[in-house]
């Protein structure tokens, strides 16, 4: 069996002490609500980036009519 990437192991609370029963619950929220910034603010970030790379590749139209 392989090892698994870091990311997974921060997102599961592997590499905190493993102290899961002990903590509140509202650090857990707390912790969730960064997370989802994080990826909100990621997939934005590659969501603009698509569209440049789109807007680059398309030709621009010209209107001769």
């Amino acid at each position: 069996m392989g090892l698994a990437p870091v990311d997974t192991i921060m997102v599961l609370g592997l590499g905190q002490g493993m102290s899961s029963k002990t903590e509140s619950g509202s650090d857990r929220e707390e912790r969730l609500k960064q997370a989802l910034r994080a990826n909100l603010r990621r997939r934005k970030s590659q969501a603009k980036g698509r569209k440049s790379e789109d807007a680059a590749c398309e030709p621009e139209s010209s209107d001769n009519s």
